[in-house]
């Protein structure tokens, strides 16, 4: 093979066996490794776990003989970027290195920015470089230069605290303050003392002067998690903030200048709520200057390995268990899930994992029975006949969606691309009850239609 590949224009590294492999790696820059993963004696598919799942800037290209599927399956869900089967020609060995080297090289830039913004603070980082995740960073190595207020969009449980740290950390005011509130966790009638402090005397309980999150985070930056829950009274004087860049102490008559950095993070559809008068359009554009989204981890599913590996590594230090990894089966499970609580929950999952696994090895026996049982169940066919109402076939998305997750709200909202709030809201708009849901018939109107007139869905 070294031969084949010697007119190539790359530096090739040959070594006899697992161990010496891992030692040149730690040693030099390795971008792509072609592994033997049907030789027992060079144990190929650990040293792809431990090339290929620890690190993430490493391509593989694995070799298996003629007829060992299995092993190549195999070496394929466990990231490998391609499989040759013996025999092959030299010609599709180079094909596949070429290719590798290309997405290595892609990577490479990405993985620069990815080792930089991976200090979000103390304990927890950000681990991902698929396609969408180097989207979200290059996004976050653009903003960060600048001084910009920024709005930050996902899912709950996708991150957006540790991208909001992320700009932070690697900005001009990293030296200055961060200083995070969820403007969904603390009452209304207290929000604003929160926001902005208050005087000594201005309402029944304020016994002293208090200074709020915004004179905090002076030469800083302010996290205003789930913007989207701010009373409307309340960003009638965020805007005001915003604008005269001061705040206004509850009780006090003094303009108090601040230099503030704003991201505000959510996961509502903030578009919605201005059309349903929950969210001023003129705050909506004072933020909104740069937008950064999130990916779900299910649109992201190529991070889930090393997340998982993390996550373990993690626990394992905590609980003192002598658990080693994934097996095949279980890593494929994790894979395949789709996650509507996203990183938060793979993490609670891996947590469980390790509780409950015995062998040294997490199998599918100790993942959840959600994760165990909503993988291969086959995926309804919802068949639409044409001109039926729109609000018929909505409905008929939602009981199927809501059958196919047994009854699962967080699930179903995750699948139709709409928030929890949103589901709730469409069972009680077509009287939609959960008890009946399996015996509920789809749409009369729908069966009763001439099978030639179907469309599928």
């Amino acid at each position: 093979m070294s031969r084949a590949l010697a007119p190539a224009d790359a530096d090739i590294l040959c070594v006899t066996d697992s161990t010496e492999a891992l030692q040149r790696a730690e040693q030099d820059e390795v971008g792509v490794v072609v592994i033997n993963v049907s030789d027992p004696r060079v144990k190929g598919l650990q040293l792809l776990r431990a090339l290929v799942i620890n690190r993430q800037s490493v391509m593989a290209v694995a070799v298996a003989d003629s007829g060992d599927y299995e092993v190549a399956l195999r070496a394929a869900r466990m990231g490998a970027y391609q499989c040759l089967l013996r025999p092959f020609a030299d010609q599709d060995l180079a094909c596949a290195l070429e290719g590798a080297m290309t997405e290595w090289n892609e990577r490479g830039c990405s993985v620069q920015k990815y080792r930089q913004l991976t200090f979000a603070h103390p304990g927890k980082r950000i681990i991902g470089n698929g396609r969408a995740m180097r989207e979200t960073f290059r996004r976050v190595d653009l903003v960060r230069r600048v001084n910009t207020n920024v709005v930050i969009r996902g899912e709950t449980g996708t991150g957006k605290e540790l991208i909001a740290r992320a700009i932070h950390n690697n900005s001009t005011r990293r030296n200055g303050p961060f200083v995070k509130l969820n403007c969904g966790a603390i009452p209304k009638d207290l929000l604003e003392s929160e926001l902005f402090g208050h005087e000594k005397g201005s309402f029944t309980g304020a016994m002293q002067r208090r200074i709020g999150r915004f004179e905090m985070a002076d030469g800083g930056t302010i996290l205003l998690d789930e913007i989207g829950d701010m009373p409307l009274e309340l960003q009638v004087k965020l805007l005001s903030v915003i604008q005269d860049r001061a705040v206004q102490r509850v009780g006090g008559h003094d303009r108090i200048p601040v230099d503030v950095r704003i991201i505000a993070a959510t996961h509502q559809d903030l578009e919605q709520a201005i059309e349903q008068n929950r969210f001023r359009q003129d705050l909506y554009y004072r933020l909104n200057v740069v937008t950064i989204r999130v990916p779900t981890l299910r649109e992201r599913r190529e991070d889930i390995p090393p997340l998982a590996h993390h996550f373990l590594q993690t626990f394992v230090r905590i609980t003192g268990k002598p658990v080693a990894g994934f097996d095949e089966d279980a890593l494929r499970l994790l894979c395949d899930y789709d996650y509507p609580g996203n990183v938060r929950e793979l993490q609670n999952i891996i947590e469980s994992a390790v509780v409950f696994c015995q062998d040294g090895v997490i199998t599918p026996a100790d993942l959840p029975r959600v994760v165990r049982n909503v993988v291969g169940r086959p995926v309804r066919e919802v068949r639409i006949a044409a001109g039926t109402p729109l609000e018929e076939v909505e409905r008929l998305c939602i009981i199927e969606t809501l059958k196919h997750t047994e009854g699962n709200k967080r699930r179903a909202a995750a699948l139709l691309g709409i928030s929890e709030k949103s589901v709730y809201n469409k069972l009680d708009r077509y009287n939609i009850s959960l008890d009946g849901l399996d015996s509920m018939p789809a749409s009369e109107s729908v069966l009763s239609s001439a099978p030639d007139r179907y469309e599928r869905v």
